[in-house]
């Protein structure tokens, strides 16, 4: 017979709470932009909000075209970490297919840095989804 797993409690404001060991990250001061108009790129912190983002590309003439109902709460790397779509995203594809390249801290604390463009693997589309388990997404273009 199993024993009891239990995995964590949920806070008063909807977020997990670690029972045994855990540790939460916080990347909401992680919120550099930079837009590369020539090369219609953009590359920012996982902890950008949604809708700032849509805003600043917005004031310069683009949009990202992902816009998830939680747009208002939610971050690019909160959108890339479980792969996030929404009923007003359908027109330029999920987030997984608007990312070029990633910037990723693995558990060793070593710093990664994956590009779609790459000979190989995609190693992007694997850390897409993967919900921190492989790494967490500090950046991404």
């Amino acid at each position: 017979m199993f024993g009891k797993v239990r995995l964590g409690k949920v806070s008063p404001n909807g977020g997990t709470v670690p029972v045994r060991g855990g540790v939460v990250v916080d990347m909401k001061r992680m919120r550099q932009l930079f837009i590369d108009a020539e090369a219609l790129t953009v590359t920012c912190e996982a902890g950008m909000n949604g809708e700032h983002l849509e805003h600043a590309l917005n004031r310069r003439g683009f949009t990202l075209g992902h816009f998830p109902s939680s747009i208002m709460c939610s971050t690019g790397g909160g959108w890339l970490a479980t792969r996030g779509a929404g009923q007003c995203s359908s027109k330029y594809g999920k987030i997984e297919d608007r990312v070029r390249s990633l910037e990723v801290v693995t558990g060793t604390g070593a710093t990664l840095r994956v590009d779609s463009l790459a000979e190989g693997p995609d190693l992007v589309q694997l850390l897409c989804g993967s919900e921190g388990t492989l790494g967490i997404i500090t950046r991404a273009t």
